[in-house]
């Protein structure tokens, strides 16, 4: 079964969906060193935003293929490194638009 290496723990729900597909291996720490060690077998890295994902951890992934972020911006990734072995870095830009125009509408609101 293919691994897919998660920065943080993610939602429940999300879980359930990679059940069965994929082997998920949690990071239990930010360290480099951890990353890089965890980094050898997967083929996947759904990151969130406690580490960056820097060129010395993805040269240490020999079988990478997608580095998914969950979030919008990508400046925790060395794009240009993962670019260059041919791996897919994505992201999901847009997810938190209605909830940030909700809360500028609630802070107008609290001052006026």
């Amino acid at each position: 079964m293919k691994k897919v290496l998660l920065s943080k723990p993610i939602d429940p729900a999300g879980m359930k969906v990679l059940e069965g597909k994929v082997k998920p291996v949690i990071l239990p720490d930010s360290s480099l060193e951890t990353a890089k060690r965890l980094a050898i077998d997967v083929e996947g890295i759904i990151l969130r935003t406690n580490i960056k994902l820097t060129r010395e951890i993805i040269e240490a992934a020999p079988h990478l293929k997608v580095i998914s972020r969950t979030g919008v911006g990508v400046d925790n990734i060395d794009v240009a490194a993962a670019t260059e072995k041919g791996i897919l870095v994505c992201n999901t830009p847009g997810v938190n638009s209605i909830s940030v125009a909700e809360q500028a509408l609630a802070l107008m609101l609290s001052v006026a």
